[in-house]
């Protein structure tokens, strides 16, 4: 499939006060089907209030939302000449990392504002991580603008889920499709959920602080019980049951194959565990 013209962003936000996006997007492209040579879909940190991989990546160097919104200022927003810049979370996960300072990443997403409307993002989408949504700004992110869907991330309290619809209303008025993305426990049936949000799916995800800590290169410390448990399998390759996030994530990825038109194709490459990539571009 030629990657030429193709442009496929999904945004993932969040309601005040739920889990983290940034993990929830990166088990969502650990737990994507590609096709062979395809690769997992590209994460970005596209917070405004900053981000938190390039600490893990690459502590002290540039971040690559920086430099690659220098770059997209003459070239675009083009998949391949991103990549460049991209750097690597476990299990093969490439991602755009924001730099740690607001003000910084509030810089560098203006500059990208305008740009990904025209973007090419190749045969697999790329997952935008745009942290927390306030219902009350017309246009809170530029990703909005473009997006093809919008994963919403909440926990399943009814106050959490009556402040998600007022987020999903506003998507729904730029016929954005929401995919509810509900962690830990929740009352509610899923039916009962759309009912109130109005979304196009919803898919429950575990509260698993060890499979996060893991998606953020954190397993190396502190982990000793889970550890044992899994019989000493850091060594070599985990597999994806190890991961339960990553699991009921896959879900997730269903779902947007869905909405956005994708044929499944190879099932998906086993969650492995090993050192950190630093970021690929200089």
């Amino acid at each position: 499939m030629s990657a030429i013209g193709v442009r496929r962003i999904v945004a993932f936000g969040a309601v005040t006060g739920a889990p983290g996006v940034t993990t929830v997007v990166g088990a969502t492209s650990a737990a994507w089907r590609s096709g062979s040579g395809v690769g997992r879909p590209l994460v970005w940190e596209a917070d405004p209030a900053g981000g938190v991989l390039q600490q893990v990546i690459n502590p002290g160097g540039e971040a690559g939302l920086v430099t690659v919104a220098g770059v997209a200022r003459r070239e675009g927003l083009v998949h391949g000449r991103v990549l460049e810049y991209a750097g690597q979370l476990v299990g093969g996960v490439p991602v755009v990392t924001a730099p740690l300072h607001p003000g910084q990443a509030k810089a560098a997403l203006e500059e990208l504002a305008p740009l990904w409307g025209a973007a090419e993002t190749g045969p697999v989408p790329w997952l935008v991580d745009i942290g927390r949504i306030d219902p009350s700004v017309p246009l809170p992110h530029g990703v909005w603008g473009c997006a093809d869907a919008l994963v919403l991330v909440t926990r399943g309290d009814r106050h959490a889920l009556l402040y998600g619809a007022l987020i999903a209303r506003r998507a729904s008025e730029r016929g954005l499709p929401v995919v509810v993305a509900v962690v830990g426990d929740c009352p509610e049936s899923d039916r009962e959920i759309l009912r109130a949000l109005g979304g196009s799916g919803v898919v429950r995800l575990p509260w698993d602080p060890f499979t996060a800590a893991v998606l953020r290169g954190q397993w190396a410390g502190g982990l000793r019980t889970r550890r044992a448990l899994l019989g000493g399998r850091f060594a070599g390759e985990p597999r994806r049951q190890d991961y339960p996030l990553v699991a009921a994530a896959s879900g997730v990825a269903r779902e947007l194959e869905r909405l956005l038109g994708i044929a499944e194709v190879d099932s998906p490459a086993p969650l492995t565990v090993g050192p950190l990539a630093v970021r690929g571009g200089s």
